[in-house]
C-alpha cells in the first residue's frame, strides 16, 4: 500500500520540505522462546521509496496560497537511508 508522508531532508547541507511517496511492509517480530523449531529470528521492516518531491508554498493573492512541487525522485538512491530514517520518526509522530 502507498503511503505519503511530509519531511524535511537535507541534500548536500541544504534543508527542504518534501513529500515522499512510499510503500511500507511491516516486520515480524523475533520468537526465540520456546522449542526450537517454534523460534525464527524475525524480519526487518521494508520502504521502497517510490517518489519525492520539494513541497514550495507560493502566496498568489493577499489571501491565499499554493503549494508548488519539483519532482526530485533521482535523489532517492543518493539519500535513502536519510529518507526512511525521516519517515520512521513522521510515522511515530504521526501514529494513533
Amino acid at each position: 500500500m502507498s503511503e505519503t508522508a511530509e519531511i524535511t531532508v537535507d541534500v548536500m547541507g541544504i534543508e527542504f520540505q518534501a513529500e515522499v511517496s512510499y510503500n511500507y511492509t511491516p516486520g515480524i517480530e523475533p520468537y526465540l522462546d520456546g522449542l526450537p523449531k517454534d523460534c525464527h529470528p524475525g524480519e526487518p521492516d521494508e520502504f521502497e521509496i517510490n517518489t519525492l518531491k520539494i513541497i514550495r508554498t507560493k502566496k498568489v493573492a493577499l489571501n491565499k496560497t499554493i503549494n508548488i512541487s519539483n519532482d526530485i525522485s533521482e535523489l532517492i538512491p543518493l539519500i535513502e537511508d536519510e529518507l526512511i530514517e525521516e519517515i520512521k520518526e513522521w510515522q511515530a509522530a504521526n501514529c494513533e
